[in-house]
């Protein structure tokens, strides 16, 4: 793991990155190096949680925490020779399933002033007691409050439905962010049914005006999901989600 010490200019990754050498980092910890550490407050590492399922600055490889006394994955000795993750690159949250280590938590702090953490920030509070500055905890806080989960009850009765019933959920979240915007998506919902059928392959739904929208990402997702390549419905179905929440839409009554 990449070391800074904390409060240091943010300075890692490209130059291009909005906060490049503006923010302070937070939770950069590495074995051998001392940190604060301390009794969080009780909700800090579930906010921390909240903010790691929307990263910023992702990156295609991950982070390891290499203060646990398990580094690196390691081959899975049962079924295929395949590496199992980090114990510490997942975490749980009331059912949900959060990825650490391939992002960033971007905060804007009770001080004014802007952190960057790496999401494995939420492991070391919850297993090495890290205790972040005050200024990050307030900003945790503040931006958990404005993500949408899905979690608990609502995730439990996702997963309980069938392919069919989780693609016509899909359907609903896509038509419901396409009135959301005004668009009318009617038009090329029998291209989408033909890659999910596996007569089409899949492809982004190119059209200019749908580009870098919430639709075209919806459309993706379950081009992508729930195409016969890649049936993990259930990921899919939380992408989905919580993009529409994302997108300003009110998925509880989705």
């Amino acid at each position: 793991m990449t070391y800074f010490a904390d409060l240091s200019p943010y300075e890692y990754g490209r130059t291009d990155w909005e906060g490049w050498g503006k923010d302070r980092n937070v939770g950069w910890l590495a074995r051998g190096r001392e940190f604060p550490s301390g009794a969080a407050p009780d909700d800090l590492v579930e906010s921390l949680l909240v903010c790691a399922t929307r990263p910023a600055r992702e990156y295609r490889g991950s982070h390891e925490c290499d203060l646990c006394d398990v580094v690196g994955a390691r081959l899975s000795t049962v079924g295929p020779r395949i590496l199992e993750p980090h114990p510490a690159s997942r975490m749980q949250l009331d059912g949900r399933e959060v990825r650490l280590g391939n992002g960033e938590i971007r905060v804007h702090g009770s001080d004014g002033l802007w952190y960057s953490a790496p999401t494995l920030v939420a492991h070391y509070v919850a297993a090495h007691r890290y205790l972040p500055p005050t200024p990050f905890i307030d900003g945790v806080h503040s931006r958990a409050k404005t993500i949408y989960v899905l979690r608990g009850e609502q995730l439990a009765r996702l997963c309980a439905l069938d392919f069919s019933s989780q693609f016509d959920a899909a359907l609903r979240v896509l038509g419901a962010l396409a009135a959301h915007t005004g668009v009318d998506i009617e038009p090329y919902l029998p291209r989408l049914l033909a890659i999910v059928r596996g007569d089409e392959p899949r492809k982004p739904l190119s059209v200019p005006i749908l580009d870098q929208t919430p639709i075209a990402d919806a459309w993706w997702e379950i081009a992508s999901w729930f195409g016969p390549d890649n049936r993990d419905t259930t990921s899919g179905l939380i992408q989905l989600f919580e993009g529409a929440a994302d997108a300003g839409l009110e998925v509880g009554g989705v």
